[in-house]
């Protein structure tokens, strides 16, 4: 099946991304065989596939984005593959055609956010291919809430991590390695519970638009500022190590 495809300069990806369409998405190593504690990829190396729970804002049907008492929260299972290339031609996107649909503004913030975090861990991206997909047919997921959590899955992938089951995250990457505010998190705490999940990830920083809500009964809500502090809660492992740091 065709995907789109969007490639981006290394550390670059604020202007405007080329976009190609026509690329056969390979196959990809399932996830058991190649996460929790393997060396990060080489070049040439595929990773495995991880299958991810993201907070972000849904509406059925294609775009433009609905108006905003029409958006509902929604816990996207999204598909992440990541590929080791042996050159270095920037950072390629590639959002492969399933059910399920990104608007171009969570395109764009989850560019934004594979870089920023891969900033924040010490990686260079500039040979990565990502690929990515949610199969929830009819349904368009909009805004930029889920792509904190699409960064820092990618970067658990190149770093051999594993995402804790149950744990989802809402939120943005700002460019200094912040969690930024979303808004609508009563919506998306909703959907999480619906969802079954027993901690969930925000940024500390409320938005001034959201009503009152409460945390629902046996879940666990962790309010985060840092890219660090949100991958150490999501795989129980440092951002940083001490390798890393030399």
């Amino acid at each position: 099946m065709d995907g789109k495809r969007r490639r981006t300069a290394a550390h670059e990806v604020a202007g405007p991304a080329e976009t190609e369409v026509g690329r056969e998405p390979q196959p990809r190593v399932p996830l058991d065989q190649n996460l929790g504690g393997d060396p990060q990829l080489k070049p040439g190396q595929r990773s495995a596939e991880a299958g991810v729970r993201a907070l972000a804002e849904g509406q059925m049907g294609p775009q433009p984005r609905p108006p905003r008492a029409e958006r509902v929260g929604v816990l996207a299972e999204v598909v992440i593959g990541l590929e080791q290339r042996t050159d270095h031609r920037g950072t390629e996107i590639i959002f492969e055609d399933k059910a399920g649909n990104f608007s171009d503004r969570t395109q764009g913030a989850i560019m934004l956010a594979i870089d920023r975090t891969a900033r924040a861990a010490r990686l260079n991206p500039d040979s990565w291919s990502i690929f990515l997909s949610f199969d929830s047919p009819g349904m368009t997921l909009y805004g930029d809430s889920l792509s904190a959590m699409v960064g820092l899955t990618v970067v658990a992938l190149a770093k051999g991590d594993t995402i804790q089951f149950n744990r989802a995250m809402t939120g943005t990457v700002t460019n200094d390695g912040h969690i930024g505010v979303v808004s609508g998190i009563p919506f998306k705490i909703a959907a999480a519970h619906l969802g079954h999940m027993q901690r969930v990830l925000i940024p500390d920083e409320a938005d001034a638009t959201d009503p009152d809500w409460r945390v629902p009964f046996l879940m666990h809500v962790s309010p985060v500022g840092s890219v660090s502090d949100a991958y150490q809660a999501l795989t129980d492992r440092p951002l940083v190590s001490e390798s890393d740091a030399r």
